[in-house]
């Protein structure tokens, strides 16, 4: 059982943002980013262009994964602490329309249909004058679209060009909840976060190292919840993507004000001291770069995914 499931979705206001929606929904894409390589996860093939179950990490040849194409591995996190238990697996897949869909498997059977009972999926647009969340399904919440930041953009990512450094954009948000349900935080089916409260953060490429060993070039996204980072009532997520699986990690933070306040000093997974020897996140994120004074205040990662473990499908 992941522990930490609920923290998957930012628990905010605006709690359930980030991406899914039906493919016939959506209008075709325009054109295919300049940093698709960055979203999409790549496959190994062969001299003859046949698809290997090789790493895509260190393999000799490999390209993009098609529309349709079912990768011969998956990528997974793995818990050090709790005998290698793989809590999700993540593939990063172009549509027919030339969006990007991530789907999250997170069921007993990693390599299984989609299931909304467990399962969870983030659409991507990249046609926009930003890359960017579109819509979201999640098992709290199920289907809810992102709109707001102008030009058909959602939940920004970055900008839809190559980057050649950092930079923000303060940016609206309108969640459409499709099918709201009664475990949702919020049970609105429209709901708006307006005045430019929320930033869109990012990273030029640069080389990260990650749980699995491997050190890649990734685009790191950041997402917060409001502009003013010395707020206690506050989050972000953190989006690592590489061209070599898409969507490679991700976190959670809040101010650690907010999480003694929400879980309390008793709190049995210690999810509020990163060095704690009990922290929960311990086998699945380095308690090392748990922390971070950011807006004064201390924050704490009290979430993790990383899915750059190679796994070949059972």
């Amino acid at each position: 059982m992941d522990k930490g499931v609920a923290y998957i979705r930012m628990p905010l206001a605006f709690a359930a943002l980030l991406g899914a929606c039906g493919a016939n929904d959506a209008p075709a894409a325009k054109s295919r980013s300049p940093l698709a390589d960055f979203l999409i996860q790549n496959v190994c093939v062969d001299e003859a262009g046949a698809t290997t179950g090789e790493d895509p990490a260190s393999c000799l040849r490999s390209r993009d994964l098609q529309s349709g194409e079912v990768p011969p591995f998956l990528l997974t996190d793995y818990d050090k602490a709790y005998g290698g238990t793989r809590y999700q697996a993540v593939t990063s897949v172009p549509t027919p329309e030339g969006r990007v869909r991530v789907s999250k498997h997170m069921g007993d059977d990693l390599a299984a249909e989609f299931d909304p009972a467990s399962d969870g999926y983030d659409i991507i647009e990249q046609d926009g004058n930003y890359v960017s969340f579109i819509a979201t399904y999640d098992q709290q919440c199920g289907e809810q679209r992102l709109s707001g930041a102008g030009s058909d953009d959602g939940w920004l990512l970055f900008p839809n060009r190559p980057l050649g450094e950092a930079g923000s954009r303060r940016q609206d948000m309108t969640v459409e909840r499709i099918d709201a349900r009664a475990a949702c935080p919020s049970g609105e089916r429209m709901s708006r976060v307006g005045g430019k409260q929320i930033v869109a953060y990012w990273e030029a490429p640069h080389t990260v190292s990650f749980e699995s060993g491997k050190t890649l070039t990734t685009i790191v996204s950041e997402h917060h919840a409001h502009h003013d980072l010395s707020q206690s009532n506050n989050a972000i997520e953190r989006f690592y993507f590489t061209r070599e699986y898409g969507l490679s990690r991700w976190e959670a933070w809040i101010p650690k004000s907010r999480c003694i306040e929400e879980r309390g000093q008793g709190d049995p997974l210690r999810m509020c001291d990163p060095d704690d020897p009990e922290n929960f996140l311990r086998g699945r994120c380095a308690p090392d770069d748990g922390t971070a004074m950011r807006g004064g205040q201390q924050w704490i990662r009290i979430d993790c995914r990383d899915t750059t473990f190679h796994w070949p499908r059972p």
